[in-house]
């Protein structure tokens, strides 16, 4: 069975900044998606960067991945992506885009990709 894609899409009346407070809560969607609590661990890299690892367990499983460091611009956008190490999942991102020509409306972008089983 080959690697599969889907996405999902929310939109919402009001411009970027009126839903940000909301949108931009990633722990909150974690939260309201029931998944379980889980930890991030972060590891300074000689040049200044930082990687980010986090991982959870659910029953007898053990999630792990590598997490791209969350991209946003306040009130306009955001992007967090998780490439899994262990797991169904291949990667997860969710982006909220902006969209300057529709003023009037936000959404939020979910993008799962699973790995070859």
């Amino acid at each position: 069975m080959g690697e599969q894609a889907a996405e999902w899409t929310w939109r919402f009346d009001g411009p970027p900044a009126a839903i940000w407070p909301i949108t931009a809560d990633t722990a909150r969607f974690n939260e309201a998606a029931a998944l379980p609590k889980h930890t991030i661990t972060e590891i300074p890299q000689p040049d200044g960067s930082v990687h980010y690892f986090g991982h959870f367990k659910v029953g007898p499983f053990h999630i792990r991945w590598r997490e791209k460091p969350v991209n946003w611009v306040s009130e306009q956008w955001f992007e967090h992506c998780r490439f899994f190490e262990t797991g169904p999942l291949k990667s997860l991102c969710a982006y909220s885009p902006s969209s300057p020509t529709v003023a009037a409306r936000s959404g939020i972008i979910v993008s799962p990709s699973s790995r070859r089983i």
